[in-house]
Protein backbone atom coordinates (compact mmCIF):
# COMPACT_ATOMS: atom_id res chain seq x y z
CA UNK A 1 0.00 0.00 0.00
CA UNK A 2 1.31 3.83 -0.70
CA UNK A 3 1.18 6.87 1.16
CA UNK A 4 -2.10 7.66 0.43
CA UNK A 5 -3.83 4.31 1.67
CA UNK A 6 -1.66 4.19 4.55
CA UNK A 7 -2.18 7.75 5.67
CA UNK A 8 -6.17 7.37 4.84
CA UNK A 9 -5.92 4.10 7.28
CA UNK A 10 -4.31 5.58 10.00
CA UNK A 11 -6.30 8.71 9.92
CA UNK A 12 -9.62 6.57 10.67
CA UNK A 13 -7.73 4.87 13.12
CA UNK A 14 -6.99 8.04 14.86
CA UNK A 15 -11.22 8.95 14.37
CA UNK A 16 -11.85 5.57 16.16
CA UNK A 17 -9.39 6.38 19.12
CA UNK A 18 -11.30 9.89 18.91
CA UNK A 19 -14.55 8.22 19.15
CA UNK A 20 -14.42 6.96 22.62
CA UNK A 21 -13.91 10.43 23.97
CA UNK A 22 -11.17 9.09 26.50
CA UNK A 23 -8.70 11.16 26.01
CA UNK A 24 -8.09 14.60 24.29
CA UNK A 25 -8.71 15.05 20.26
CA UNK A 26 -5.58 13.93 18.47
CA UNK A 27 -5.14 16.03 15.23
CA UNK A 28 -3.49 14.62 12.16
CA UNK A 29 -1.82 17.43 10.35
CA UNK A 30 -1.05 16.02 7.13
CA UNK A 31 -4.21 15.59 4.16
CA UNK A 32 -4.45 13.46 1.03
CA UNK A 33 -4.04 16.39 -1.00
CA UNK A 34 -0.67 17.25 0.67
CA UNK A 35 1.09 14.31 -1.26
CA UNK A 36 3.23 14.75 -4.11
CA UNK A 37 2.21 12.58 -6.72
CA UNK A 38 5.16 11.31 -8.38
CA UNK A 39 4.90 8.55 -11.74
CA UNK A 40 7.57 5.59 -10.80
CA UNK A 41 7.56 2.09 -11.15
CA UNK A 42 7.32 1.06 -7.31
CA UNK A 43 8.95 -2.05 -7.52
CA UNK A 44 11.94 -2.18 -5.28
CA UNK A 45 10.88 1.34 -3.90
CA UNK A 46 10.20 1.88 -0.16
CA UNK A 47 7.18 3.40 -0.23
CA UNK A 48 5.56 0.19 -0.60
CA UNK A 49 7.02 -1.44 1.85
CA UNK A 50 8.94 -4.88 1.24
CA UNK A 51 5.82 -6.66 -0.20
CA UNK A 52 6.95 -5.88 -3.49
CA UNK A 53 10.24 -6.48 -3.71
CA UNK A 54 11.25 -8.88 -6.40
CA UNK A 55 13.03 -10.99 -3.27
CA UNK A 56 9.75 -11.81 -2.05
CA UNK A 57 7.55 -12.23 -5.07
CA UNK A 58 6.87 -15.95 -5.79
CA UNK A 59 6.96 -16.20 -9.41
CA UNK A 60 5.00 -19.22 -9.58
CA UNK A 61 1.45 -17.00 -7.73
CA UNK A 62 2.15 -13.20 -9.47
CA UNK A 63 2.93 -13.19 -13.23
CA UNK A 64 2.50 -10.30 -15.29
CA UNK A 65 3.14 -8.04 -12.70
CA UNK A 66 3.68 -4.62 -14.49
CA UNK A 67 3.57 -1.00 -12.68
CA UNK A 68 5.02 1.03 -15.22
CA UNK A 69 4.53 4.71 -14.35
CA UNK A 70 2.27 3.65 -11.51
CA UNK A 71 1.39 6.96 -9.32
CA UNK A 72 3.35 6.88 -6.07
CA UNK A 73 2.59 9.15 -3.30
CA UNK A 74 5.18 10.83 -1.31
CA UNK A 75 5.56 13.86 1.00
CA UNK A 76 8.46 16.75 0.71
CA UNK A 77 11.68 15.14 0.10
CA UNK A 78 12.53 17.32 3.56
CA UNK A 79 10.18 15.49 5.66
CA UNK A 80 11.44 11.98 4.71
CA UNK A 81 13.36 9.84 7.25
CA UNK A 82 13.95 6.44 5.72
CA UNK A 83 16.76 7.08 3.03
CA UNK A 84 17.25 10.34 3.66
CA UNK A 85 20.77 11.79 4.44
CA UNK A 86 21.27 12.62 8.83
CA UNK A 87 21.89 16.35 8.57
CA UNK A 88 18.69 16.61 6.54
CA UNK A 89 16.78 14.84 9.16
CA UNK A 90 18.45 16.83 11.83
CA UNK A 91 17.40 19.81 10.21
CA UNK A 92 13.69 19.45 9.78
CA UNK A 93 13.11 17.61 12.99
CA UNK A 94 15.57 19.54 15.82
CA UNK A 95 14.64 16.62 18.36
CA UNK A 96 15.20 13.53 15.97
CA UNK A 97 17.52 10.92 18.11
CA UNK A 98 18.63 7.40 16.86
CA UNK A 99 18.55 4.74 20.05
CA UNK A 100 20.27 1.45 20.83
CA UNK A 101 17.32 -1.06 21.19
CA UNK A 102 19.78 -2.81 23.30
CA UNK A 103 21.29 -0.05 25.74
CA UNK A 104 18.72 2.35 25.39
CA UNK A 105 21.38 5.03 24.70
CA UNK A 106 21.79 8.03 21.93
CA UNK A 107 23.70 6.44 18.85
CA UNK A 108 25.69 8.85 16.55
CA UNK A 109 25.98 8.75 12.95
CA UNK A 110 27.87 10.95 10.58
CA UNK A 111 25.53 13.73 9.18
CA UNK A 112 26.20 12.47 5.90
CA UNK A 113 25.00 8.63 6.41
CA UNK A 114 22.10 7.66 5.05
CA UNK A 115 19.01 6.59 7.69
CA UNK A 116 18.99 3.27 5.72
CA UNK A 117 16.73 0.20 6.14
CA UNK A 118 19.78 -0.95 8.73
CA UNK A 119 19.30 1.69 10.82
CA UNK A 120 15.86 1.78 11.53
CA UNK A 121 15.46 -2.20 11.37
CA UNK A 122 17.95 -2.20 14.59
CA UNK A 123 17.46 1.06 16.35
CA UNK A 124 14.70 3.17 17.81
CA UNK A 125 13.60 6.23 16.30
CA UNK A 126 12.75 9.08 18.31
CA UNK A 127 11.54 12.72 17.69
CA UNK A 128 10.09 15.15 20.24
CA UNK A 129 7.95 18.24 18.05
CA UNK A 130 9.38 21.87 19.71
CA UNK A 131 6.77 23.77 18.62
CA UNK A 132 3.55 24.54 20.17
CA UNK A 133 1.55 21.58 20.01
CA UNK A 134 -2.06 20.67 20.99
CA UNK A 135 -1.26 17.31 21.89
CA UNK A 136 1.11 16.96 24.44
CA UNK A 137 0.69 12.56 24.10
CA UNK A 138 3.99 10.90 23.64
CA UNK A 139 3.35 7.52 21.74
CA UNK A 140 5.04 4.17 21.09
CA UNK A 141 4.90 2.77 17.89
CA UNK A 142 5.53 -0.28 16.37
CA UNK A 143 5.67 -0.63 13.67
CA UNK A 144 7.25 -3.01 9.76
CA UNK A 145 7.99 -1.90 6.05
CA UNK A 146 4.15 -1.28 5.91
CA UNK A 147 4.48 2.19 7.99
CA UNK A 148 7.88 3.41 6.86
CA UNK A 149 6.55 5.94 4.48
CA UNK A 150 4.22 7.13 7.23
CA UNK A 151 6.86 8.27 9.70
CA UNK A 152 6.90 12.09 9.17
CA UNK A 153 3.15 12.31 9.42
CA UNK A 154 3.62 10.20 12.85
CA UNK A 155 6.00 12.80 13.31
CA UNK A 156 3.52 15.76 12.80
CA UNK A 157 0.53 14.14 15.05
CA UNK A 158 2.29 13.41 18.04
CA UNK A 159 3.74 15.83 20.33
CA UNK A 160 6.94 13.33 21.37
CA UNK A 161 6.90 9.86 18.57
CA UNK A 162 8.52 6.71 19.41
CA UNK A 163 9.43 4.50 16.92
CA UNK A 164 10.37 0.65 16.94
CA UNK A 165 10.22 -1.35 14.07
CA UNK A 166 9.21 -4.81 15.22
CA UNK A 167 6.54 -6.50 16.11
CA UNK A 168 4.93 -5.40 19.90
CA UNK A 169 5.52 -7.45 22.76
CA UNK A 170 5.39 -6.13 26.49
CA UNK A 171 8.58 -4.75 27.83
CA UNK A 172 8.57 -3.08 31.41
CA UNK A 173 12.11 -1.24 30.17
CA UNK A 174 10.75 0.30 26.84
CA UNK A 175 7.88 1.26 28.84
CA UNK A 176 9.41 2.62 31.37
CA UNK A 177 12.42 4.34 29.76
CA UNK A 178 9.30 6.18 27.37
CA UNK A 179 6.50 6.27 29.64
CA UNK A 180 4.02 6.81 26.26
CA UNK A 181 0.52 7.28 27.04
CA UNK A 182 -0.27 5.09 24.16
CA UNK A 183 0.98 2.10 22.52
CA UNK A 184 0.22 1.75 19.41
CA UNK A 185 1.05 -1.58 16.79
CA UNK A 186 0.68 -0.75 12.98
CA UNK A 187 2.54 -3.69 11.75
CA UNK A 188 0.87 -6.01 9.09
CA UNK A 189 1.71 -9.33 9.16
CA UNK A 190 1.25 -11.04 5.79
CA UNK A 191 4.00 -14.41 6.08
CA UNK A 192 2.82 -17.39 8.01
CA UNK A 193 4.14 -18.88 10.98
CA UNK A 194 4.53 -22.59 11.34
Amino acid sequence: MNLKGTLKLFKEFINMINKTNLFDKIYVSTNEDELIVEYKNPINWYCYGDLLWETNIDKNKIQNMKFENDVVYSISKEEYIYTNKYNKIINQYKEFSIIDKSSLEDIIIKDEDEVNWNIISKHILKNVNTEIFDNNKTVLIYYDSFSCSLIPVLFKTFKECVLIKEIFKYNDTIINKFKPDFIFDLSVLRFNIN
